[in-house]
């Protein structure tokens, strides 16, 4: 069923003949789309950064099930766990009254296909009205005379007793009953009439610099942008951005940090709860401890368990995984990057600890020494976990000097600190010479799922 959409408002017209013609190639009109996307997905992290509150984690084209299609484009969970939602639709030539935002165009389908009306009600339902904080369309589609006259402008959500009873009627019938669709207009919000691609652009590099960066910041941000729309769990392990990450990216002044969250499954416990305490128990007496295995047995699930549970119990710590997952193009065995990031986790989690110290590789070994300095006072033991040596070894054609790089700063360990490595067992000629006399280590090895882990002689 189809609607005829009433003629776009004088103010339209007059701005349809004075706008500035640069037409999109009709090839690159998709490609133009994604790149608007973004921009809304920039806005959002800018958002972020004004109020690092507002935000646990955003995501960009979400492709988790726990999303549904429909719902996707830009993602972000609260602090009370509750989503926020948009779908972000842009046309080239928004004053052409053939692009208005009509009932036409939000209740067309295919005859077995879905409006988009239906796609977004029941992406909202699949997810669960009471799991979302907001849900709306963001265009830069200007609406009909129509549509508009439907609108509650302070909360940009229709007025369903305000739609015509013939447009009420499919609406009805397409979002299955009165009761769904009044739900489901409570719930979402139709933001029209948004810039066009090359003002949004302006408006966000305005907000982003000076504020909160400077030029080349928001180039380096722009490039990360694009592979966290287009590349699968990117960044990874899961796609989720963290605030971190986003400021870790704008300042080209400061160390960035390297993704670090190996995904730990939803409801994990290790296999065995003896052993996993021991360890735990041991990180506050031990100044190095060593976790090793055979490949694919859940180390560095178990290490990131670890860094888990040394967060819930408010112990500091900082982490780096040489490898992280095959999707993971990130530098992360050169000591330049992985200084860099370990610097960046102690100046963004334990900058009382640290303020006024020099960034660079060469100081890592400082950064350490003063966090476990001032953790010292609080009673508290400082970690510093290191997982997949072998990755190094077998990754970069059995040449290991990123790990002697790294370890010459690291050893010997820092008082007040526990070194925690993770690592398949190894050779004594793969590793550098530990000026640590074996009996100060600890070693452990992991067996994995379903069997007893058991203590070995400490060796290295």
């Amino acid at each position: 069923m189809t609607f005829k959409s009433d003629a776009l408002s004088l103010e339209i017209a007059l701005h349809t003949m004075t706008r500035p013609s640069r037409a999109i190639k009709r090839t690159a009109i998709p490609l133009s789309g994604y790149v608007y996307q973004n921009f809304v997905g920039l806005g959002f992290l800018c958002d972020w950064l004004d109020d690092p509150e507002l935000f646990d984690w955003v995501q960009f084209e979400a492709d988790q099930d726990e999303i549904p299609q429909g719902l996707d484009d830009l993602v972000a969970q609260r602090n009370d766990g509750t989503f926020v939602l948009r779908q972000v639709k842009f046309t080239v030539d928004a004053y052409n009254v053939g692009n208005a935002l009509t009932w036409d165009w939000l209740l067309d389908h295919k005859p077995r296909g879905r409006s988009l009306l239906q796609k977004w009600c029941d992406a909202l339902f699949g997810i669960g009205t009471e799991r979302v904080h907001t849900a709306a369309l963001i265009t830069n589609r200007i609406p009909s005379r129509e549509f508009e006259k439907a609108i509650d402008v302070p909360s940009s959500r229709v007025k369903l007793d305000s739609v015509g009873a013939a447009i009420r009627d499919e609406i009805l019938q397409q979002l299955g009953g009165n009761q769904r669709a009044e739900v489901f207009f409570k719930r979402f919000e139709f933001q029209h009439s948004y810039q066009g691609a090359e003002a949004l652009e302006r408006t966000i590099i305005d907000r982003f610099i000076p504020r909160h960066t400077d030029h080349a910041g928001w180039l380096a941000l722009f490039r990360e942008a694009i592979d966290w729309a287009v590349l699968r769990d990117s960044p990874p392990p899961d796609g989720r951005i963290s605030i971190d990450l986003v400021r870790g990216t704008i300042d080209v002044r400061r160390p960035r940090p390297i993704e670090q969250s190996f995904r730990v499954p939803d409801g994990y416990l290790p296999p065995d709860e003896e052993f996993a305490a021991d360890f735990l128990g041991n990180l506050d007496k031990a100044e190095a401890v060593v976790l090793w295995g055979s490949p694919g047995q859940g180390k560095s699930t178990f290490l990131s368990y670890v860094c888990r549970e040394l967060a819930k119990r408010g112990l500091p710590f900082i982490r780096h995984h040489y490898f992280l997952d095959l999707g993971d193009r990130s530098d992360r065995f050169t000591l330049t990057s992985v200084a860099g990031s370990l610097i960046a986790q102690m100046d963004a989690q334990h900058l009382a600890h640290v303020r006024g110290l020099r960034d660079g590789a060469e100081n890592l070994r400082a950064w350490i020494e003063s966090c476990a300095n001032g953790y010292r006072s609080e009673g508290k033991r400082f970690t510093v976990v290191i997982d997949g040596l072998d990755h190094v070894w077998r990754e970069n054609e059995r040449n290991k000097q990123p790990l002697d790089s790294l370890f010459g700063a690291l050893l010997p360990v820092p008082d007040n600190v526990t070194l925690v490595v993770g690592t398949q067992k190894i050779s004594e000629d793969q590793l550098r010479t530990s000026p640590l006399p074996p009996r100060r280590w600890t070693s452990r090895r992991w067996h994995g799922h379903g069997r007893r882990a058991a203590s070995s002689p400490a060796s290295r």
